[in-house]
């Protein structure tokens, strides 16, 4: 995202995604976008007021009534982010997909995802947005602690959502971690830091 663009409050959030949902259903496209980062954090939590961009990853998006699913996937949806870019004037990348290659298989989604709401409001739903449980955004915060150039952010973050789930040791946060990436090692860094977080969370104040 271009560093001069403004931070999105929850406001330009749920009016962005009102414009997505407008546009979507008068084309007759039913979108279901699922919302990592910053943004899942930000709309589940008040420690949490602004956020850059908007990490998420579309799931479906299906013409309704057809028999060929994801037939607007690559096209309308991102007509949809310009549509309401433009009328918010926001920058042209307030919605990322990136994190696409940063999340787990989504088959579960009820232990990965709560939903948030159906947009536009009133109106034929052209777009269902679902959040990141607190538990799959620490899961992704504590891989995220391998990263050494992107200041402290993913680590007050990673503590903060350990104590909203109640996890306090590292034991739990390995649990957590391999509950929803099975298949993937925490990496070497991260898991040294994992005393950092618990040692954060003994002094944090409930």
């Amino acid at each position: 995202m271009n560093g001069d663009a403004k931070p999105l409050s929850r406001e330009t959030l749920s009016r962005a995604f009102d414009l997505m949902g407008r546009y979507l259903g008068e084309r007759s496209i039913l979108c279901e976008l699922a919302v990592y980062g910053g943004s899942a954090l930000m709309l589940q939590f008040d420690w949490r007021r602004t956020t850059e961009d908007v990490d998420a990853v579309v799931l479906h998006a299906d013409e309704v009534g057809s028999r060929y699913p994801s037939l607007a996937r690559h096209g309308v949806v991102g007509d949809a982010v310009g549509y309401a870019s433009v009328a918010l004037d926001l920058d042209r990348e307030w919605l990322n997909r990136a994190v696409d290659a940063f999340t787990a298989h989504e088959e579960a989604r009820d232990t990965h995802f709560v939903p948030f709401g159906s947009y536009p409001r009133g109106a034929p739903t052209g777009l269902r947005v679902l959040l990141a449980r607190p538990e799959y955004l620490c899961a992704m915060k504590l891989a995220a602690l391998k990263r050494t150039d992107v200041g402290d952010k993913d680590f007050g973050d990673a503590v903060r959502l350990a104590g909203e789930v109640g996890i306090g040791d590292e034991a739990g946060l390995k649990a957590l971690y391999a509950g929803f990436f099975p298949e993937d090692d925490l990496d070497p860094i991260a898991e040294e830091r994992l005393s950092e977080v618990t040692a954060a969370l003994v002094g944090r104040v409930p």
